[in-house]
């Protein structure tokens, strides 16, 4: 027995490469994580050429990765018929994204955040911004606002930890006077990330929370219109003679466009439509409330005069939605908080 390909000692979990191992005989094949008892065991048959191919290991491994860590330390166990033995052991990161073909771990996390946002993000005022980091080595982290004065402001955070993610807050409310920032940097090693501020939110607007491809959470705020749509079911039935309604329920349902994007946050976005949680976040009072994207339109162009804005619906994820409190997100405009407020 003889393994010919194997994934490498540290890989992202969607980067896992086939198995292929040369044998004359079955082989058992056992898989574990992070040291526990093995959750799969199968026996493979060598094809007519001698080779076994366990494929699409990112569907077997990606479901098992700790939402808290994620990261994980993998065991694969091959035992020959003839009783031959051979391990393979490797550590992934979670990962949902294709990261190309001449894709190289140690290299990424070097250069990058763990986002899809590979340019300038536009942010607001009072927006809690995350920016999370791979660090293999203790690592600076500069933060540098600069004033519309052109005056600039740095604050370092240390991270000391390694061979593991850290969270940064990554907010502008570091500084003094935040209101005068029109722009700031996050730097740590060789990597590189700026944000683009824009005044404070109007009440009305959406704050949306989600996982990203990498795992950690990451904030959108649409700046286009956003519709609530309100559908119905009712139960009826005969009681006593009369004619009644004896159940009720509500879906609501939010069409929301993005507004005008830059093309490296049109890319970017793609990766909320894919998230499998995200959330409203309630600026006012730190709550969030779990949304379901069940639509999305992507539409791109190669014209140079491209403005991409995206369409998508969504619901909120709990059964009841008849609200004791005002319905989030608010769809009034701002003539009417000023005049009632």
């Amino acid at each position: 027995m003889e393994i010919i390909k194997q994934p490498d000692s540290f890989c992202f979990a969607s980067a896992l490469t086939d198995i292929i191992v040369s044998s004359d005989v079955a082989v058992t094949v056992s898989f574990s994580v992070s040291g526990l008892n093995p959750f799969l065991t199968e026996t493979y048959h060598p094809d007519a050429a001698g080779r076994i191919v366990i494929r699409e290991l990112v569907n077997l491994f990606l479901p098992l990765m700790p939402l808290d860590t994620l990261k994980a330390d993998f065991k694969i166990n091959l035992t020959s018929a003839t009783g031959e033995v051979q391990n393979i052991n490797f550590a992934a990161l979670y990962c949902r994204a294709d990261m190309g073909y001449d894709f190289v771990p140690a290299a990424w996390i070097q250069n990058n955040f763990l986002t899809l946002c590979q340019g300038e993000k536009t942010t607001h005022l009072g927006i809690n911004e995350q920016l999370s980091i791979y660090t293999t080595e203790p690592t600076t982290v500069e933060l540098i606002a600069e004033y519309n004065t052109g005056e600039r402001f740095t604050k370092n955070i240390e991270i000391a930890s390694i061979n593991q993610i850290t969270t940064i807050n990554a907010s502008i409310d570091w500084v003094e006077h935040p209101e005068q920032v029109s722009r700031y940097v996050v730097n740590a090693g060789n990597r590189h990330f700026s944000y683009l501020v824009k005044p404070a939110l109007p009440r009305e607007h959406l704050v949306i929370a989600f996982r990203n491809a990498f795992g950690v959470t990451e904030t959108f705020i649409p700046s286009g219109i956003t519709l609530r749509e309100n559908k119905y079911d009712n139960l009826f039935g005969q009681f006593s003679g009369n004619y009644r309604k004896y159940k009720a329920e509500v879906t609501k349902t939010y069409t929301c466009n993005t507004g005008i994007l830059t093309g490296t946050m049109a890319d970017w976005l793609e990766d909320l439509f894919m998230s499998d949680n995200v959330a409203l976040f309630d600026i006012d009072n730190g709550y969030s409330y779990p949304i379901v994207i069940e639509e999305s339109t992507v539409k791109r162009s190669t014209a140079a005069s491209e403005l991409p804005a995206f369409e998508f619906k969504f619901r909120p994820a709990k059964r009841n939605q008849l609200d004791a409190v005002p319905a989030k997100p608010r769809i009034f405009d701002n003539s009417f908080d000023h005049i009632f407020n």
